[in-house]
């Protein structure tokens, strides 16, 4: 029994060797488990992550891509047409703060009207004087291609409302038109006696049937006539009328009121509502006094 001692020693020590190989490979393998893990879970939270920066990406990139696709017609080239016949009463003092320095040249086909909207912005009333012009002997066209004298234009013996305009603008004239297309309808019955007349400052691109489309726009009644002609004879006729300003971006809001051929003009300068063009016009048909400043 002696001499087995040493192997059954050797035996024994060899299977604790073993044991503890195996122990460290569990150990190991557990570990290295572990880290397996450690590091699928890491890279599915990345995934996540990329994932989610991915769809925030893309909602952004849609959210540009809605923004850029946005239409900027309530902007540059706005139509005004839905304005006729609208109440403008509350524009004056009105806040533009949406368009003030909006550069319109970026925009195809329109001019920078930066200056109108900065004037629309700084609207606050207008002032009210009476006048008299010396009537040019030049020539006009109206949207019925039919030519007629200023002079002429002007010799009816009835009351009278002029403005100047132009069919591109997107700021000051569509509201005066808008103007003038309420007056009409305020005015009832009386609108019969009188004559509205628009003359076009932009001769170039406001043809007759420019003219034609944009009166229909405002749904001019047959009172109301839209006059063109040569670019030198308009110019004259702004000239005579104390509404010339170098070129059409810099002109200025103006109505003109005439009771008679033989009465001086009143001069309205500055943005009027419908309302109060037409109290302007049956104070000037009354006779009262003229003193508004």
């Amino acid at each position: 029994m002696p001499s087995f001692r040493p192997t059954l020693f050797l035996t024994l020590a060899l299977g604790g060797f073993l044991a503890t190989l195996t122990g460290a490979g569990t150990a190991y393998a557990h570990d290295a488990s572990m880290h397996t893990d450690t590091e699928s879970a890491a890279t599915q939270e990345q995934t996540d992550q990329d994932e989610h920066a991915m769809h925030h990406d893309h909602g952004a990139m849609q959210s540009s891509d809605e923004h850029a696709a946005h239409d900027m017609s309530g902007h540059a080239g706005h139509d005004m047409g839905g304005h006729e016949g609208h109440d403008m009463s509350g524009h004056e003092g009105h806040d533009m703060g949406g368009h003030e320095g909006h550069d319109m040249s970026g925009h195809a086909g329109h001019e920078d009207h930066s200056a109108h909207m900065a004037m629309i912005k700084g609207q606050h009333g207008y002032t009210v004087k009476s006048a008299l012009y010396t009537l040019p002997t030049v020539k006009l066209v109206d949207m019925h291609k039919q030519e007629t004298s200023v002079p002429e234009l002007f010799a009816a013996d009835q009351p009278l409302l002029v403005n100047f305009i132009f069919t591109t603008c997107t700021t000051i004239c569509p509201i005066m038109s808008a103007t003038f297309a309420q007056a009409q309808e305020l005015l009832g019955a009386d609108v019969a006696k009188l004559r509205m007349i628009s003359i076009s400052i932009d001769p170039e691109q406001d043809t007759p049937d420019a003219l034609t489309a944009y009166a229909a726009k405002f749904k001019a009644g047959k009172q109301w006539d839209f006059y063109t002609g040569k670019l030198e004879d308009v110019n004259t006729t702004l000239k005579a009328f104390d509404a010339f300003r170098g070129n059409k971006m810099n002109h200025v809001p103006l109505t003109l009121i005439r009771k008679d051929r033989n009465s001086p003009w009143v001069r309205l300068e500055g943005l009027t509502s419908a309302k109060d063009l037409v109290a302007e016009y049956r104070k000037v048909m009354g006779g009262e006094q003229i003193s508004k400043q």
